[in-house]
């Protein structure tokens, strides 16, 4: 079982509810239509995904995938979607900025931000933000622990 973080505007959504399925474009759009969705096809069934909303900047709960990913086309466009289930709400959502400018945190988000790719956050100008793009990020343990979610 792995970890992911899912980040998202819940209010930008039209195609539901964000704590039932991942949905992605195939690509990036522009002129190199780069891959920056590929961890839409690297996700397996019963993996946790946590989810970021970005309209309040915290994490309100976590839902299983429950499918493997597919790729449907709407008007010309190309998608990936993953369904999840069993969404469980936190009794306190985890405020992201909490996390990310706690200053014991610093040492360990500056390590992994070095030694991972892609991730949900980004440093600039001395602080830590959340990173555009960076949909759906892989997290390990220590991510989970600096999240309170793992003893």
């Amino acid at each position: 079982m792995r970890f992911w973080i899912e980040k998202t505007y819940p209010s930008n959504r039209k195609e539901g509810d964000f704590t039932n399925i991942l949905l992605s474009p195939r690509r990036a759009g522009g002129k190199n239509k780069a891959d920056i969705y590929s961890n839409m096809r690297k996700v397996s069934i019963n993996d946790v995904v946590l989810h970021l909303n970005q309209d309040t900047d915290t994490i309100e709960g976590y839902s299983y995938i429950s499918d493997n990913y597919i790729e449907f086309e709407i008007e010309g466009e190309e998608y990936y979607s993953v369904n999840l289930t069993n969404y469980t709400e936190f009794k306190n959502e985890i405020e992201i900025y909490s996390i990310l400018n706690n200053e014991e945190n610093q040492d360990i988000l500056l390590k992994k931000k070095n030694e991972l790719h892609n991730l949900f956050y980004m440093k600039k100008k001395k602080k830590f933000s959340l990173a555009q793009g960076a949909y759906l990020t892989e997290i390990d343990t220590t991510y989970m622990n600096l999240l309170h979610l793992v003893k």
